[in-house]
């Protein structure tokens, strides 16, 4: 899983468009605060370039929800999961910005019991979850 950093046309038009990661900083960033550091961000580009950003939050969400509706309205910028913005960059609701650059990649992880083989109904939600995500991304 990977993210994306978007905002929404609407803010662009104002502010302008960020080039290099250190130019976050002079923008309006929304933080998700169930992020562990939802203010420093490590970038890499595929030329090899390592750039460590620290971002001051004008806004912060409690949700990945709540965050998409506030991007969407042009409140700023911030980092979606791939899969969570993929419908809103589809469609030109959102923007990705600053291409040819990376944030490192996560996991999304299932808990549940420990058995032999897990029941039907949980190997199920597994494989939709799987297909769902690959679907997304």
């Amino acid at each position: 899983m990977t993210g994306t950093f978007t905002f929404a046309p609407a803010y662009l038009a104002h502010a302008g468009i960020p080039r290099q990661p250190e130019q976050l900083a002079a923008h309006s960033w929304i933080a998700l605060r169930l992020l562990r550091s939802p203010l420093t961000w490590r970038f890499s580009h595929r030329a090899g370039r390592i750039a460590n950003v620290r971002v001051r939050a004008n806004l912060s969400a409690n949700s990945p929800q709540a965050l998409l509706g506030l991007l969407r309205g042009g409140a700023g910028i911030s980092v979606m999961t791939d899969f969570g913005a993929a419908a809103d960059l589809r469609s030109g609701a959102l923007q990705a910005l600053l291409p040819g650059w990376a944030l490192p990649g996560g996991g999304i992880h299932m808990v549940y019991p420990a058995t032999r083989q897990p029941p039907g109904k949980v190997r199920h939600f597994i494989d939709f979850c799987r297909d769902y995500l690959q679907r997304s991304a």
